[in-house]
C-alpha cells in the first residue's frame, strides 16, 4: 500500500543519494573501488566509480566529460555525493564552475588528499633539471595545471559542493609512494604531508571538517580508515570518529 501524506496525497519519497567516486592523476576507477565497496556494504548505496583520461585533456575538459557521465547516472534530480582522491578533488572543483554546477544536484563530498591549492611538488619536479620535459609528456596539461601558483591562474578554481570533508596523510617517505622518495630526496616538501601534498595544500577555509590519518597519498583510498572516515561523513557531514594513526 502507497504511503500517503496528512493531506490524502501520496508521499513522495526521497531519492536515494549516489556516490560518485574520481580518482587521481595517473590513476583509473579501480583506484576507488574499495571504497566503493565498503559504502554499498555499510551504507547500501548505489555507487560509481568513474575514469576519467587524467592525463590528456586540461581541467575543464576533464570536468566537462565527467559532467556528461553524471548526467546518465543522476540526471538532476538525484542527490549526488562525491568521494575523490588528490587531482579527482580539483576535477570536481571544476564541475563547480559550470553551467548549473554541471547539472548536479550536489549533496556533498569527501576529499582524500586534494592538491587544493596546487602540488608543491608537482611544481618543483616540473622545473626540476632534466625532468621538467618529462613530467609535462608524463602528467599532461592537468598536470601541469596542478604545477601552476595561484597566483597565475586565470580563474580561481570554486569551493568543492558544501558540506565537504578533508582527508589528509602524515606519511611523508613511503616504499610504496615513489614520489615520496624524490620529495624526501631534495627536500621538495617542507612542513608535513603525504609524500606528494602538503597538509596545508589539502586545506581549505570553507572545509566543514578536516582529519588526518599516518598514511601515504598513494594509498590513501585504499586504507580502512579512510574509509571508515568517508562513511561517517556521507552519514552525518562530520568526522565524529577519531581515526586511529
Amino acid at each position: 500500500m502507497d504511503a500517503t501524506a496528512t493531506n490524502g496525497e501520496p508521499e513522495v519519497q526521497p531519492a536515494s543519494p549516489v556516490v560518485v567516486l574520481l580518482h587521481g592523476l595517473l590513476r583509473s576507477s579501480s583506484e576507488m573501488d574499495y571504497l566503493a565497496r565498503r559504502i554499498k556494504r555499510d551504507l547500501g548505496w548505489e555507487c560509481h566509480s568513474l575514469s576519467y583520461p587524467s592525463t590528456s585533456q586540461p581541467l575543464e575538459k576533464l570536468a566537462e566529460g565527467v559532467a556528461e557521465q553524471l548526467e546518465s547516472i543522476a540526471g538532476a534530480e538525484r542527490p549526488v555525493w562525491a568521494v575523490t582522491h588528490s587531482m579527482g578533488g580539483i576535477v570536481l572543483r571544476h564541475l563547480m564552475q559550470l553551467e548549473n554546477n554541471g547539472g548536479v544536484n550536489w549533496a556533498g563530498a569527501v576529499m582524500i588528499g586534494p592538491p587544493n591549492h596546487g602540488s608543491q611538488t608537482a611544481r618543483s619536479i616540473s622545473h626540476f633539471p632534466g625532468i621538467g620535459f618529462f613530467f609535462s609528456c608524463l602528467y599532461g596539461q592537468a598536470g601541469m595545471e596542478l604545477a601552476q601558483e595561484v597566483a597565475a591562474r586565470e580563474t580561481p578554481w570554486p569551493d568543492p559542493p558544501k558540506p565537504y570533508g578533508i582527508i589528509a596523510g602524515t606519511t611523508s617517505v613511503s616504499l610504496r609512494n615513489p614520489v615520496s622518495w624524490l620529495t624526501s630526496t631534495f627536500c621538495m616538501l617542507p612542513g608535513p604531508g603525504d609524500g606528494t601534498v602538503r597538509l596545508e595544500e589539502t586545506m581549505l577555509p570553507t572545509m566543514t571538517d578536516f582529519a588526518t590519518i599516518d598514511c601515504t597519498h598513494t594509498l590513501l583510498p585504499q586504507d580502512p580508515r579512510t574509509a571508515t572516515l568517508v562513511i561517517d561523513f556521507l552519514q552525518q557531514a562530520s568526522f565524529s570518529m577519531s581515526a586511529p594513526a
